[in-house]
């Protein structure tokens, strides 16, 4: 068990800071150095430009960082192609995961502040990853942007209107692994009225309502074969 942050300066309000995610993640010290810059960037462009929600910015390392990090562990392996991180935002999950070592990740995001910021992070913290300032739409697929081998979304979209967005860069063999809260329940059985999938559902280490849904075989119901 993690010990206590009571004496921890770098603690945040929420209870929970970056020892107790070193702990949690059994992580290095250089990465963690990397997750602290991370951390800092976020603060300071928050001031700036709207990142995450004002409210979870006390709690960000259990909320944002662990949320992120944890679906490191159940990425399909081996992985044979791209990972498309849609609709990044503050590069949650993607800029995460890149900074955790998985290799491949495009963050794919709309807002050009929001890349700037992504770019920012990834020069200070050394991380190899793409920012694409791009709105994924029917047209999208092409050479920038070849099949997934992984989609990642966290706080984009319902699932139904979700998998609309990507379903341009998936193949029959991409996995989508999809943060979820409560909804996530019927967000599955709405989107199942004109998608076809198997559902794996983890449950997250972050909060008793919140899932990972990891899609694969995703096709329009239907669809020819």
């Amino acid at each position: 068990m993690a010990k206590s942050l009571g004496t921890d300066p770098s603690a945040t309000d929420g209870g929970y800071g970056p020892s107790e995610f070193a702990a949690d993640l059994d992580v290095s010290r250089e990465t963690l150095a990397r997750f602290k810059i991370y951390a800092d960037l976020l603060t300071k462009w928050q001031k700036r430009i709207n990142l995450v929600g004002l409210g979870s910015l006390p709690d960000m390392w259990r909320r944002h960082m662990l949320d992120s990090a944890q679906v490191a562990e159940h990425l399909p392996h081996p992985q044979s192609g791209p990972i498309y991180d849609v609709g990044s935002g503050a590069g949650f999950p993607g800029m995460a995961l890149a900074i955790l070592g998985v290799p491949e990740i495009s963050l794919i995001e709309s807002d050009g502040r929001k890349c700037a910021f992504l770019r920012e992070v990834a020069r200070a913290t050394e991380t190899e990853v793409r920012v694409v300032q791009q709105r994924l739409n029917p047209g999208s697929k092409s050479d920038q942007f070849p099949p997934a081998a992984i989609v990642l979304c966290r706080a984009v979209a319902p699932l139904p209107k979700l998998l609309d967005i990507v379903f341009p860069v998936i193949s029959s063999s991409t996995c989508c692994m999809f943060l979820k809260g409560a909804a996530a329940g019927d967000e599955v059985s709405r989107a199942r009225r004109k998608w076809q999938f198997q559902l794996e559902s983890i449950q997250s280490r972050t909060s008793p309502d919140g899932v990972i849904l990891k899609l694969s075989g995703i096709d329009q119901n239907g669809a020819a074969n």
